[in-house]
């Protein structure tokens, strides 16, 4: 994700603090947000208005992580200085792969998915995409309609840990090393 696309993202974003954010979203959102610092009085009025965006896309970059926003009460003013170094130096290390309980990975495009792992289904957006080919095995499948859990047609097929998409004659997962069962 570029500096455009991730302004962009976290702006369409503002007040959504569900799902993931991946660590290019949130690192380019915060260089802008330093870069606006530099610039006297405008800056810092254009800073308060992206203080909502810069909450969610936080609270996104939490739950990337697998962290509850609950983290963001080390920016209370007793612990302000302290909790700002903790929640960046948690901000640097990568997120779960594949799904976690905040949803799917936004690293990877997957199966059902939009542009970096966000589920775009108009009717309920939140809701994790439908299982296909060999990944089965996922606790998100119990809770996804008959409906949902039909196979791909074209016969790609997913990780079962980390549910990205396979190589046609992949033997294992080259992100997490899981092997493939036929």
């Amino acid at each position: 994700m570029d500096f455009t696309e991730s302004v962009k993202t976290c702006l369409q974003k503002y007040i959504d603090f569900n799902g993931r954010a991946s660590r290019s979203e949130y690192w380019w959102f915060v260089l802008l947000t330093i870069l606006l610092s530099f610039i006297p009085v405008i800056g810092w009025i254009l800073r308060l208005v992206l203080l909502l965006p810069s909450l969610a896309v936080q609270v996104r970059r939490l739950h990337d992580m697998e962290r509850s926003a609950w983290w963001l009460l080390l920016l209370v003013p007793p612990i302000t200085v302290i909790g700002v170094f903790v929640l960046l130096i948690m901000s640097i290390f990568p997120g779960t792969p594949g799904y976690n309980r905040y949803g799917p990975s936004p690293r990877q495009p997957q199966q059902g998915m939009g542009g970096y792992g966000y589920y775009q289904n108009p009717g309920d957006p939140y809701s994790p995409p439908p299982s296909t080919g060999s990944y089965t095995e996922s606790p998100y499948d119990a809770s996804l309609p008959d409906s949902l859990m039909e196979p791909d047609p074209s016969g790609r097929q997913f990780c079962t840990q980390c549910g990205i998409q396979l190589q046609p004659e992949a033997r294992f997962c080259t992100v997490c090393g899981t092997a493939v069962s036929s």
